[in-house]
């Protein structure tokens, strides 16, 4: 009987932390409302499958809330895609920001997936049992700095060359700057057309060459 009720309070337990996540509201979530006018000005105004560029956040709901696509998502390296143009999109699409080592490694899902965080957990637990069995250890990595590198260096060629020159290679249809979360973008008039002002939104579409 105590085996019993230690069962149920363990799963009743675990449903409430379940809950308390689900129904939790972030500040994130309640700034999310605010793109509903501009999902329907996409759906309203741009053919299927345009390619639009926006920050993380606005690009992870366009899939979602429109018939859209996007220049860059956090979940686009689940796709097939090389690690080179995974890196090439990451750094175009956070063009504006102020790129270092910290800002790389806290963006690491966005640039490798799990990947090197599945080799670290795998290096761990495989090490458990090699140094029981007097085995030579893996060697425990969580993040190459030659990896990092390699980013840090896209960042400096591309961040040399004006938005428009890092883009020539890629399809861009429209543009969204989100003014209330990224004042500091600098969005050159002269190559991007204002198509519409939604709100803090600016909606551009890139001239024609």
């Amino acid at each position: 009987m105590v085996i019993l009720l230690l069962m149920v309070f363990f799963v009743l337990d675990g449903v409430g932390v379940f809950l308390a996540k689900a129904i939790k509201i972030s500040d994130q979530d309640v700034y999310n409302q605010n793109y509903k006018s501009v999902f329907n000005w996409l759906n309203e105004n741009t053919p299927p499958d345009s390619v639009v560029y926006a920050n993380k956040e606005i690009s992870n709901l366009i899939p979602v809330y429109t018939a859209n696509n996007v220049f860059y998502s956090r979940f686009a390296n689940l796709f097939i895609m090389s690690d080179k143009e995974v890196i090439e999109r990451f750094v175009l699409n956070n063009y504006f920001e102020d790129f270092d080592k910290d800002f790389v490694i806290e963006n690491e899902r966005a640039i490798w997936g799990v990947r090197y965080i599945d080799r670290y957990g795998d290096a761990v637990q495989a090490n458990k049992w090699r140094e029981a069995l007097g085995l030579k250890l893996k060697a425990q990595i969580r993040l190459p700095e030659e990896e990092i590198n390699k980013v840090i260096i896209e960042v400096r060629k591309l961040q040399d060359l004006k938005l428009e020159a890092g883009l020539k290679d890629y399809r861009v249809d429209y543009l969204v700057w989100d003014k209330g979360k990224n004042p500091y973008w600098k969005v050159d008039e002269r190559v991007f057309k204002k198509i519409a002002e939604i709100n803090q939104f600016s909606i551009f579409s890139p001239y024609p060459d």
